[in-house]
């Protein structure tokens, strides 16, 4: 779930997301695809919050890349400075922007796809196998009680998982 709320930090929610690349390496890397399903999450009124502009960061700090699944808390999760002025965004040091995207006033279902030299770069740069994702949501609500932007995960009952499509050139 993702959430920007200025008037409640309490409220404000992003999304984490861990893929293990295994052996995909970046090697002959050529195209990067992450796609994500947007679910309703029945959690505020998509009336209070206009189009929604995301911005998805990659984690830098491969140290931190072995997060609890159902561990994170605002003050421990990956990339995140509590004690930062603007807490919609992770730690710029930490972490790069690696592709944006808009969700119309409303929208509750659909999906989105991310491709881009800064995915590539960022996956270029992979040396442990695993890369993290972090969803923010730049757009405030207008109000308090706007929309809670909700991506599926891989417990969903039916709707696909985040997925990570990579291409490589031929060998």
């Amino acid at each position: 779930m993702v959430k920007n709320a200025d008037d409640r930090s309490q409220t404000n929610r992003r999304a984490y997301l861990r893929f293990d690349l295994g052996l995909a390496r970046a090697a002959g890397l050529r195209e990067a695809e992450l796609t994500l399903t947007l679910v309703p999450s029945a959690l505020g009124f998509g009336s209070l919050v206009p189009d929604s502009h995301f911005r998805v960061y990659g984690l830098l700090s491969e140290a931190e890349d072995s997060w609890p699944e159902s561990g994170i808390t605002w003050k421990n999760a990956p990339g995140h400075l509590p004690d930062r002025p603007d807490i919609h965004t992770p730690d710029p040091a930490r972490t790069t922007p690696v592709g944006d995207f808009t969700i119309r006033q409303g929208r509750a279902s659909g999906t989105v796809t991310l491709t881009g030299k800064a995915l590539l770069d960022f996956l270029a740069t992979d040396t442990n196998g695993l890369a993290t994702f972090i969803v923010c949501r730049l757009t405030n609500e207008s109000a308090q009680g706007g929309l809670v932007h909700a991506f599926a995960s891989k417990e969903h009952e039916n709707a696909h998982p985040p997925a990570l499509k990579l291409r490589f050139a031929n060998p």
